[in-house]
């Protein structure tokens, strides 16, 4: 990021400086996308294409179709890509610190570098209490997404 702040004009006009808490979200947002993408992707090719014919046959539109068949049937295989990422980012939220980036990290690196483990455990536990709080909701969501017939069943 620090490259392109340099050598793309405008690019430090609109945060990218290569260091602070923009170029932290930035890198986060970037390294998200290929997992949800992957995921919609998957989940969309695997909508049965019997769903799909008979919601041609009824005559809905390629509209209608993405919004009332294709995406609710798709749901729970995106909200678990959701999920993956935002645990993965949660984590990944503490090393922002190493870029100036704050949040809980700037603990677990202080406590590293003082080698006093209360700092570290002060960045590190409540990391893993949100990780642990948003894999539990978006994983409720998840099943509470997922067709009536299958519910309750391990994926």
């Amino acid at each position: 990021l620090g490259w392109i702040a340099i050598n793309v004009p405008g690019a430090a006009a609109i945060g990218i400086r290569g260091i602070g808490a923009a170029p932290a979200f930035v890198a986060l947002f970037l390294y998200s996308l290929l997992p949800v993408v992957a995921n919609t992707v998957v989940g969309l090719e695997g909508v049965p294409r019997e769903a799909n014919e008979a919601a041609r046959g009824v005559g809905m539109t390629g509209r209608q179709r993405l919004f009332g068949i294709e995406l609710p049937l798709a749901m729970p295989v995106i909200l678990t890509g959701i999920r993956i990422v935002l645990v993965q980012n949660i984590g990944l939220a503490t090393i922002a610190a190493l870029i100036g980036g704050g949040g809980f990290g700037v603990f677990v690196f202080q406590g590293v570098g003082q080698t006093a483990m209360d700092l570290v455990l002060l960045g590190a536990v409540p990391t893993v209490v949100l990780a642990f709080t948003a894999a539990t909701v978006l994983d409720a969501l998840v099943e509470l997404n997922a067709p009536v017939g299958t519910r309750g069943k391990a994926a």
